[in-house]
C-alpha cells in the first residue's frame, strides 16, 4: 500500500533491515528518546529491534536514514508515530520526514490520521502542529518505558485541513 521508499531533500525513508538493529537499539534505546513513546519498553536492546524488524507489521513504517545512517522511525500504523535519536533533535529532519509520510498516507484513503504526543513533549507538539493537526482529547496513557501514566494529547488531521495547508 505504501511506498518502498520515499526520498526527501536530506532523508530516505526505506524498510528497515536486520542491520539496522543496533543502531535502532541504541538510539531508541536511549531514554531521552523512548520516554516520549508510548509502547517502546526501556530498556531496549538488539533483541527487540530485531523483533521489531523480523516480526512488526512494518506495512507503512520507515526507517528515517541521513547520510547512510539510521538517525530514526516514522511509520503509519493506525495513527502517524515517529521518533529521532538525539543527536538528529532540531536540525528539522522530523519537519521534512512527516510532511512525506502524511502526504503518502493520504494519497491512499480520505479517513483522519491520528496521532498524540506526551503533553511536555514541545518538539513533537510543533510537528504535528506544523503539519495541521487538531488537538482531540487528552487521556492518560502509560508509557511502556516509564511505566508511568502521563497525559497524551491526542491529535486528528482531516484530508480537508491536509489539502488545505498544503495547497
Amino acid at each position: 500500500m505504501f511506498a518502498e521508499k520515499i526520498e526527501t531533500e536530506r532523508l530516505l525513508l526505506r524498510p528497515w533491515v536486520r542491520a539496522d538493529a543496533p543502531e535502532c537499539a541504541r538510539l531508541i534505546g536511549d531514554i531521552a528518546v523512548s520516554r516520549w513513546l508510548t509502547v517502546v519498553p526501556h530498556p531496549y536492546g538488539v533483541a527487540d529491534a530485531l523483533d521489531f524488524i523480523e516480526n512488526g507489521d512494518l506495512d507503512g513504517g520507515y526507517c528515517i536514514e541521513i547520510d547512510g545512517q539510521v538517525a530514526g522511525g516514522i511509520g503509519v500504523k493506525g495513527h502517524l508515530g515517529y521518533w529521532l535519536g538525539v543527536g538528529f533533535w532540531g536540525q528539522g529532519y522530523m519537519s521534512e520526514a512527516a510532511p512525506a509520510v502524511v502526504a503518502e498516507w493520504f494519497s491512499h484513503g480520505d479517513g483522519e490520521l491520528e496521532s498524540g504526543y506526551f503533553v511536555g513533549n514541545e518538539g513533537s507538539k510543533r510537528i504535528l502542529a506544523g503539519l495541521g493537526f487538531r488537538g482531540a482529547d487528552i487521556v492518560p496513557t502509560v508509557s511502556a518505558a516509564t511505566g508511568l501514566a502521563k497525559p497524551l494529547q491526542e491529535m486528528l488531521l482531516s484530508r480537508g485541513d491536509w489539502q488545505a495547508r498544503n495547497a
